[in-house]
């Protein structure tokens, strides 16, 4: 890994989606941001990229918007006329989703830190599109290629949300059912995914945890959110066809001691980023992986 960064990404922006949020900020007025947001129930940040045209609004949160500034019927068409011309993907709700992982997606997008322990499995933002097929084995085309679509957008809060922190700690198990996955192509496909995108993201830490680190036990996958400063980082914990949010401030607690307790046994990025590139080398040259 080379030592220089790569320069930072600018946010994706559109001529219309600037054009509304200039418009909304107008609106607004002496209102603060804060205080918009807290009249919408949303966080400050969430108003912000909006503003800044960084976010593409939703139709729903756009007539939420309109209600609460009490605009005119002339700006309120001018609103709508940024919004059908702002092209840009949505924010991932496909179909194909569980019910119950809608507010983790929303919470991927609006967060500030992301924080998540994977012990089996790469997890899902940070999946290429040849893993995720081999790994669904679904016969069901358009599914996949819906799976397929939300992936991508997931993926996109890496450009659209540059500053926000990701830290990944994976088991060393993870990448062994990688190479269990499929044909060996697709294993290098995922393999050649993760060190490009350590390559290309700054912000992006991804650490593996080897078989060998000395843990107590191990605890259930989990992601912490930290969403503002002035709200409580939320807690998702899968489990068997469904998930837990919780926001108990010594639940939290007690999963961000286990985090950085995972975290200060696993490989730095560095060493993880080398492990990446050496199992690559091997896999493409067909050599046992261990």
């Amino acid at each position: 890994m080379t030592r220089d960064s790569p320069p930072r990404r600018v946010p994706a922006t559109t001529k219309a989606g600037r054009s509304l949020g200039a418009r909304i900020k107008a609106e607004r007025g002496a209102l603060s941001q804060t205080a918009l947001a807290d009249k919408l129930g949303w966080s400050q940040s969430k108003v912000q990229k909006i503003e800044s045209g960084v976010s593409r609004v939703e139709y729903i949160d756009l007539m939420k918007i309109i209600e609460v500034l009490d605009v005119t019927s002339e700006v309120t068409r001018a609103m709508i006329a940024d919004h059908s011309a702002d092209k840009r993907p949505r924010r991932p709700r496909g179909t194909n989703s569980p019910r119950y992982f809608h507010r983790f997606l929303t919470y991927e997008q609006e967060a500030e830190r992301v924080r998540a322990w994977s012990q089996g499995q790469i997890p899902g933002v940070l999946q290429s599109d040849a893993y995720m097929v081999a790994v669904l084995d679904s016969p069901d085309v358009r599914r996949t290629a819906e799976l397929i679509r939300i992936r991508e957008e997931r993926r996109d809060v890496f450009r659209s949300n540059p500053d926000a922190e990701h830290t990944y700690v994976i088991g060393e198990s993870a990448l062994t059912n990688v190479r269990r996955g499929g044909p060996g192509a697709v294993a290098v496909d995922q393999v050649d995914h993760l060190v490009r995108l350590l390559d290309a993201l700054p912000t992006l830490r991804l650490h593996v945890l080897p078989h060998s680190a000395p843990l107590r036990y191990m605890v259930p996958d989990f992601t912490l959110f930290s969403l503002t400063d002035r709200r409580r980082p939320r807690l998702y914990v899968e489990i068997a066809e469904d998930a837990m949010y919780l926001d108990d401030a010594h639940r939290v607690a007690a999963h961000e001691r286990k985090f950085e307790e995972l975290l200060a046994v696993s490989h730095s990025r560095e060493d993880t980023w080398q492990h990446l590139l050496d199992l690559l080398v091997r896999l493409r040259a067909g050599r046992p992986t261990g």
